[in-house]
């Protein structure tokens, strides 16, 4: 098993998180395959290299698409995926996981 420790002490989003995994490794190729799983349409994925603080990096860029109002909407798109089933129960347990944290973060409640 591969382990991947985030320092987000400054904070961090999903493209973030996307443009470390591919920097780390990731294949794109691989990536796409696995969001045309999600079923989403409309967007358009680019992937740059950049430097921050004089450091190569990657940024990726999310254009179009949907834009999510709830972490439910989220979770149905999942739910509705024709991702691997174990991937799925991962992807949902990282989410609600993340909901609580940043419903906490930013004081929101559940509803």
């Amino acid at each position: 098993m591969r382990i991947a420790y985030f320092d987000c002490s400054s904070g961090i989003s999903g493209d973030m998180i996307l443009a470390a995994f591919i920097d780390a490794g990731l294949s794109v190729s691989y990536l796409k395959r696995e969001l045309y799983k999600l079923q989403i349409t409309n967007y358009r994925l680019q992937i740059k290299n950049v430097e921050r603080k004089h450091l190569p990096a990657k940024q990726v860029i999310i254009q179009g698409g949907k834009v999510f109002s709830s972490p439910e909407e989220i979770v149905k798109i999942i739910k509705k995926s024709k991702l691997n089933k174990k991937i799925k129960e991962k992807a949902l347990n990282i989410l609600s996981s993340l909901t609580v944290a940043e419903r906490k973060v930013h004081k929101i409640g559940k509803n």
